[in-house]
């Protein structure tokens, strides 16, 4: 299962296979012990060698088998994990089964990135001047953007604002009527989440959809391989709003995140329209 992990990038966190915890031993963790024993010796000693390199890299410790960093650290085997914030949560906590569902989002949208990028270097071998002919254009490399974006949300998911006081509560129930209205019952108080992200997602629709011809009914989520599977994390990233929208309503993630996914949502199926489109596959419409 792959998680929202703490990277050296500024920009977002990175992807890794946990092994069972979401954030212990990660890049920058936390948990990472960096004090060292007054008296130390034998397996102790190396144990604490390892928690110093660990530190000192930005990385987990090796496995008995490897010095390399390894992506298990065990500590989350009772069904715990920790934000980035040092907080430690059941799994089953709202923050988790968000970030959980962002990261499958990232990870369907990899598998439609992958599929462009093998076909169109497919048909470029097919031509005599290397150029594949009716290509994707911009949107493989948009679906690249796409996932560092969905990074860039689980971490922010990953570190919620401190709690709020009593104070604090009841002065934000005279506060900012766009969250009333949006049915949001706590202001977020912490780092926000970019919305030039939302307008660049909207400019990208805009242009996938224009060679496109007119929706004049539902139509069915088939037709190409790309298509299909576009279809397939519109879906789950209906499902990641959807488990996002407690944290926004409760003050814990910002709402310009909630905006983001409700606009990839459409983004994804303007994609999957375009790559049906890119293919001379008509649309087969609801009957």
């Amino acid at each position: 299962r792959l998680t929202f992990l703490a990277s050296p990038s500024p920009k977002a966190a990175s992807a890794c296979d946990d092994g069972g915890d979401e954030s212990d031993g990660s890049f920058y963790s936390a948990s990472v012990d960096t004090e060292s024993s007054n008296s130390v010796s034998g397996n102790d000693k190396e144990e604490e060698n390892s928690r110093k390199k660990a530190a000192a890299t930005g990385g987990r410790k090796g496995g008995s088998l490897t010095s390399k960093n390894v992506p298990y650290t065990r500590s989350g085997d009772t069904g715990t994990s920790q934000l980035f914030t040092g907080e430690r949560r059941s799994k089953s906590d709202d923050a988790f089964e968000a970030m959980g569902t962002v990261d499958e989002l990232c990870s369907v949208v990899g598998v439609v990135h992958a599929m462009l990028v093998e076909e169109s270097l497919s048909r470029a071998k097919k031509t005599d001047d290397g150029e594949a002919a009716g290509d994707y254009g911009e949107l493989p490399e948009w679906l690249l953007d796409v996932m560092s974006r969905l990074f860039d949300a689980g971490s922010h998911i990953a570190k919620p604002p401190p709690a709020r006081s009593a104070t604090d509560s009841d002065e934000d129930s005279d506060s900012d009527s766009e969250q009333e209205n949006q049915g949001e019952r706590g202001a977020f108080r912490g780092e926000p989440f970019d919305p030039s992200h939302t307008t660049d997602l909207e400019s990208r629709i805009d242009l996938l959809t224009d060679p496109l011809p007119e929706l004049t009914s539902f139509i069915l989520p088939t037709g190409s391989s790309p298509s299909a599977q576009l279809h397939v994390a519109r879906t789950v990233c209906r499902r990641a709003e959807r488990r996002t929208v407690p944290l926004v309503r409760e003050g814990k993630a910002c709402p310009n995140v909630l905006r983001y996914l409700n606009r990839l949502s459409d983004f994804l199926f303007s994609a999957a329209r375009y790559c049906n489109y890119v293919k001379g596959r008509e649309e087969v419409l609801y009957r």
